[in-house]
């Protein structure tokens, strides 16, 4: 496996563990990819529309499981939107954040820009 094949492969592997995080068992590779497709055809409508994305992901965030995971790792790819959509999630999850870390053993764009996940407040935390 050649390098830029191993970072495709971890990073798959990180985007499963998060879509997986807080469920009895880890979604099939289906489920996880419907999961985060939908989330982000969802999330493109509302951005189209100019609609609240922090109404959206707290909505998701209601239904937890995937929904909720999906819903979060759609935001987490928006730049403008990633450290609100980090802290909020860590604030509802302390417990995944810690899993989530340890199954990483080299930085993702996943996580990278949240190092401290725990370790700020933000204005928006309603989100």
């Amino acid at each position: 496996m050649g390098a830029t094949a191993y970072q495709e492969h971890r990073r798959s592997q990180a985007i499963l563990a998060f879509l997986g995080a807080g469920l009895q068992q880890p979604p099939d590779r289906a489920l996880a990819v419907t999961a985060l497709a939908s989330a982000r055809r969802d999330l493109a409508a509302l951005q189209a529309s100019n609609l609240p994305v922090g109404t959206w992901l707290t909505e998701q965030a209601r239904h937890g499981g995937i929904r909720e995971n999906a819903a979060t790792l759609a935001v987490l790819e928006l730049p403008e939107h990633h450290q609100q959509a980090a802290q909020a999630y860590a604030d509802r999850h302390p417990d995944r954040i810690t899993s989530l870390r340890q199954r990483r053993r080299e930085p993702s764009r996943l996580f990278e820009e949240s190092a401290s996940f725990t370790g700020r407040v933000h204005q928006w935390r309603t989100f």
